[in-house]
């Protein structure tokens, strides 16, 4: 999938459309949050597995692997920069506290695990 295709595969959540690469933050910050308040077999948690499973498939059609990298205050997923965007700040925020907060600097994610 090259990067004009993604960006016009935005997908819209309340009143912000969020592109593919902020999707899959999107995904992965609503499922670590469910995780934290719910058991695993719990409607929400498997929902939001799903969700971020389904977004992962997509963005794997043309990769080994899934790739979500962060530096000097920027995400990268699939080596390609999230673009920093005043309807996205608050979530790219709080996904760099959470990968700073637990010393990553980003996650792999191969088509055997998803």
């Amino acid at each position: 999938m090259i990067m004009s295709d993604l960006q016009t595969k935005a997908s819209k959540i309340g009143e912000v459309v969020l592109f593919p690469r902020e999707e899959v933050l999107a995904a992965l910050h609503s499922m670590v949050q469910t995780v934290r308040i719910h058991q695993e077999n719990n409607e929400l948690v498997v929902n939001g597995v799903r969700r971020f499973l389904k977004i992962v498939y997509e963005l794997l059609e043309d990769s080994d692997d899934l790739t979500i990298q962060w530096s000097k205050g920027r995400f990268f997923v699939q080596e390609e920069k999230v673009v920093h965007r005043r309807e996205s700040s608050n979530l790219v925020d709080n996904m760099l506290k959470f990968f700073e907060k637990r010393g990553l600097m980003g996650l792999r994610i191969y088509p055997s695990i998803a």
